[in-house]
């Protein structure tokens, strides 16, 4: 193998594919295993794409950031690793077990987890966008839910009320779909595609929408608390009533939308498009006001007795669309939208743990 590590990691490598510590005598694999203090293995940010480590014992090992990309990993112990912001998309983890691993922010996009156990896994922010799963594979609704999103692209889906907080969700296919009072607290739904989606009362605080497009969604009555939707658009949406305060809203186009009795204290809206956006009764006491394009002078003034901050009063003279009306999906990633993926075609789930 081609490890292109340092000399102390790459003995270290060495264990781990001749499985650690050979047995002495009397003495079985399983005991020498566990003699092994796993705690010394520490291959964080190791570069290990297409290494072979099937089968090698990596229980609580320090993977963190570690290339792992078209490794094969299959049945490989891993469980109680932490593999935080490891790559292991196109990693083969057939009948691997990462029961109680940390793979938060980790890219498996395209990873074969036919088999495989998840079980108490930590996913958070986990990139599983066209990963392989099958009969076998034991992973938890939630996270099961989150690659049906990714990888069965249907429009009006009905996932309301949902446990969504802190999952990847770059790029989704939502069109329409029914999310009220599903909880995205500190998700990242950036390049989302949100049109006429149903999202009220749902939790948003902390998430990240950035480039998301929202045309005519409904989000009355939700919490934008911290979220931030730069560059989103929002045009027409209802907003009416919600909590949106710290929100970011740089670059976004509001055109149309209904702020109206918003809580948008300390919300930035530095550069959006806000052409006919009702403001009625919002509050806006430290809310950032600065070249913005199709604002008012009563809108302004009004804006200004209500304790919003203007740094420049001077429109925008040549706004920019954030999505062309005739390609609103151009810069989303990843799909033809419609379409299924090749995972998602010949992969099953039965085992929800």
């Amino acid at each position: 193998m081609n490890f292109n590590v340092n000399k102390y990691i790459y003995k270290k490598a060495k264990k781990i594919v001749s499985g650690f510590v050979e047995p002495s005598n009397n003495e079985t694999k399983g005991d020498a295993a566990r003699r092994f203090n796993r705690k010394e293995v520490n291959l964080s940010e190791a570069n290990l794409s297409e290494a072979n480590l099937s089968e090698a014992n990596l229980c609580g090992a320090n993977l963190v950031q570690v290339d792992l990309k078209g490794a094969n990993l299959q049945g490989t112990s891993l469980n109680e690793a932490d593999l935080s912001r490891a790559n292991l998309s196109r990693a083969d983890l057939r009948g691997a077990d990462l029961s109680g691993a940390d793979l938060s922010r980790a890219n498996l996009s395209r990873a074969d987890l036919r088999g495989t156990s998840l079980n108490k896994a930590n996913l958070n922010w986990a990139n599983l966008r066209e990963i392989q799963i099958d009969r076998e594979t034991k992973i938890s609704n939630k996270w099961y839910q989150v690659w049906e999103i990714l990888n069965q692209i249907t429009e009006n889906k009905d996932l309301g009320n949902l446990d969504l907080s802190e999952v990847y969700l770059r790029g989704a296919y939502l069109r329409g779909a029914y999310l009220s009072k599903t909880n995205f607290s500190g998700a990242d739904l950036s390049e989302a595609y949100l049109s006429k989606a149903n999202l009220e009362g749902a939790d948003l605080n902390q998430a990240t929408l950035n480039k998301a497009y929202l045309q005519e969604a409904n989000l009355r009555c939700v919490y934008l608390r911290g979220a931030s939707l730069n560059r989103a658009y929002l045009r027409g949406v209802d907003l009416r009533w919600g909590y949106s305060r710290g929100v970011d809203l740089r670059n976004a186009d509001l055109s149309q939308a209904s702020l109206r009795e918003v809580n948008l204290s300390s919300a930035d809206l530095s550069d959006a498009i806000l052409t006919e956006v009702d403001f009625s009764k919002a509050i806006v006491d430290r809310a950032k006001f600065s070249n913005n394009f199709g604002l008012s002078e009563s809108d302004r003034d009004s804006l200004k007795a209500r304790g919003a901050i203007f740094e420049d009063n001077r429109e925008r003279s040549n706004p920019s669309l954030i999505y062309s009306k005739s390609k609103p999906l151009g810069e989303l990633p990843a799909f033809k939208f419609g379409e299924q993926t090749s995972s998602s075609s010949n992969s099953i789930y039965l085992q929800l743990s």
